[in-house]
C-alpha cells in the first residue's frame, strides 16, 4: 500500500525540474555562498602538503657485517666443542643463523608500526618541529596534538599475503619543508631501532658464548688444581716409600728407558721425587700445564675481539625518499568547486523537498 498522499503521488520528474528552474536563482545563490565559506575555510586553514616516503626490502649486502659477525661467533663455539673431551660434559648450544633480508625487513616493520616508535618520534621529533616542549606541554594541549599528529600519519602496511612488499608512509602538514624532513625522520627512527635491536641481539649471543666459555675454563683450572693436589699426595707416597728403602737414584734398567708412574714411581729414587714435590708445591699457575687451554683461550679472545657496536646494517633500504611536495593535497580553487556542488546539492533537496511538501498540504 502507497503510504504518500494522492496528491504528491502524481508529482513527477517534469514537476521537478520545473521546479528547479523557477528556483535557479536561488540554486546559484546558495552554490555561491558555499563556495565562499569552502574558499573563506581553505584561505584561513591554508594550504595542508602531503610527503610521501616508500621503503622496501633490504639486500644482503646490507647484512654483511651482521653476518660476518654471526658467523665468527658461530665459528669460535664450534671448534671449541670439536677440540673439547667428547665425554666431558659440554652442552651444546644453539648455532647463530645468518639473518635474511626477509628477517630483517621483519623486524624494521614491526619498529615501524609499533606504539613505542611513534610516541619517540611524537616527542623527540614531532613536538620540538612545531616549537612545543613534550615535557611543559599541558595534558589536554598534548592529546590534541597527538591526535592531530596520528590523523596526519599514514602508514600502508605490506598486505599479510605478501609481506616483502614495499611500505608506503605519508604525513601531512601545513609546512612543505616540515612534512619532507619530519617524514624522512621517522623512517630513519625505524632504521635505527631495528639496528639497535639486532646489534644487541647478537651481543647477547656472544656474551652468552663467551660466558660458556669462560665456565668451560673455570672447570679445566679447578680440574689442574685438583690433579696438582694428588700429584703432590703421589709424590710424597713415592718419596717416603723410596726413602724407607734408600733409593735415592733410579733403578738401574740397562739400556732400557723406563716410566716410572704409578705404583712404581718410588723406582724414580728419593732425589728426583723431592725434586718435584718441591716444583709442584710452588706451582703458582697450571695454565701452561692444562691439555687445550691455549685453544679455548684463543676462541675467546676471537669473541671479543667481535665489536657489535660498530656492525653497521641496514633493515631496509629508503626506495623513496620523501621530497618537498610543491602542490597542496587540496588547493583553494578544488575547496571552492567542492562548496559549489554542496551548494548546488543543497539548494536542490531543499527545492525539492519544499515542492513535496507544498503537493502533500495542497
Amino acid at each position: 500500500m502507497n503510504s504518500l498522499p494522492p496528491s504528491t503521488q502524481d508529482l513527477g520528474f517534469p514537476d521537478i525540474l520545473q521546479a528547479l528552474s523557477r528556483k535557479k536563482w536561488f540554486l546559484l545563490g546558495g552554490a555561491l555562498l558555499f563556495a565562499c565559506i569552502s574558499l573563506g575555510y581553505a584561505l584561513y586553514a591554508g594550504p595542508t602538503y602531503k610527503a610521501t616516503a616508500i621503503a622496501a626490502m633490504t639486500t644482503p649486502v646490507d647484512l654483511n657485517s651482521y653476518n660476518v659477525g654471526v658467523q665468527t661467533a658461530g665459528q669460535a663455539l664450534d671448534e671449541i666443542m670439536l677440540t673439547s673431551d667428547p665425554k666431558s660434559d659440554w652442552v651444546q648450544m644453539t648455532p647463530l643463523k645468518d639473518l635474511t633480508p626477509k628477517e630483517a625487513y621483519a623486524i624494521f616493520l614491526r619498529h615501524l608500526n609499533s606504539t613505542h616508535n611513534r610516541v619517540q618520534f611524537f616527542e623527540e621529533f614531532y613536538l620540538p618541529a612545531n616549537g612545543l616542549d613534550a615535557a611543559s606541554l599541558p595534558l589536554v594541549e598534548r592529546d590534541a596534538h597527538w591526535t592531530r599528529y596520528m590523523q596526519s600519519l599514514l602508514i600502508a602496511m605490506p598486505h599479510k599475503d605478501t609481506p616483502d612488499a614495499p611500505v608506503m608512509l605519508n604525513l601531512r602538514d601545513k609546512d612543505a619543508s616540515r612534512a619532507a624532513s619530519l617524514l624522512n625522520q621517522y623512517v630513519v627512527l625505524a632504521l635505527t631501532t631495528s639496528q639497535q635491536e639486532l646489534q644487541q641481539t647478537l651481543r647477547h649471543d656472544v656474551q652468552s658464548r663467551i660466558h660458556v666459555i669462560d665456565q668451560q675454563i673455570q672447570a679445566m683450572r679447578a680440574t689442574a688444581a685438583s690433579n696438582q693436589q694428588a700429584r703432590i699426595v703421589q709424590l710424597r707416597d713415592a718419596l717416603e716409600l723410596a726413602s724407607r728403602i734408600n733409593l735415592e737414584q733410579p733403578a738401574q734398567q740397562g739400556n732400557v728407558i723406563t716410566s716410572f708412574t704409578g705404583d712404581t714411581m718410588y723406582l724414580r729414587g728419593s732425589r728426583a721425587l723431592k725434586a718435584e714435590l718441591r716444583q709442584v708445591q710452588a706451582r703458582q699457575d697450571n695454565d701452561p700445564y692444562i691439555e687445550r687451554l691455549d685453544s679455548v683461550m684463543r676462541r675467546r679472545n676471537l669473541l671479543e675481539t667481535i665489536d657489535t657496536r660498530a656492525i653497521q646494517l641496514q633493515a631496509a633500504t629508503m626506495d623513496q625518499p620523501a621530497m618537498v611536495p610543491q602542490l597542496p593535497v587540496m588547493p583553494a580553487y578544488q575547496f571552492a568547486l567542492w562548496g559549489v556542488l554542496a551548494g548546488l546539492l543543497a539548494g536542490a533537496a531543499a527545492t525539492v523537498i519544499g515542492l513535496y511538501l507544498r503537493q502533500a498540504r495542497n
